[in-house]
């Protein structure tokens, strides 16, 4: 039982300094305690809601990367098919060979 008085008092000693009321103190701290779990957790809120934001942009930037990238290949694609069918289409002139007029336009 010595024990037990001795750590339910050693808080009270510590407050012994204080000049105000107990009362008064137990009110300060709790509104205190409160304002700091208030602060705490508003900015455990706030980098939780920036860690999605930076979730989210680095999904969007690996989609529109992927998307750029297919582009890149497509045009390719499309430029080797325009060559291809550029030399087939555009023969060059034979020597002596059969001159064309021009179409009139009508």
């Amino acid at each position: 039982m010595d024990v037990m008085g001795s750590v339910l008092k050693a808080p009270v000693d510590e407050f012994e300094n204080y000049t105000s009321p107990m009362r008064v103190l137990a009110r300060f701290f709790k509104k205190s305690r409160d304002a700091w779990k208030t602060k705490c957790m508003e900015a455990k809120r706030q980098m939780k809601g920036l860690k999605n934001q930076i979730y989210q942009l680095k999904k969007s930037r690996q989609n529109w990367k992927e998307q750029a990238q297919a582009q890149v290949k497509e045009l390719e694609i499309l430029q080797a098919e325009f060559e291809q069918f550029k030399a087939k289409v555009i023969e060059p002139p034979m020597p002596g060979g059969v001159k064309t007029r021009p179409l009139r336009a009508r």
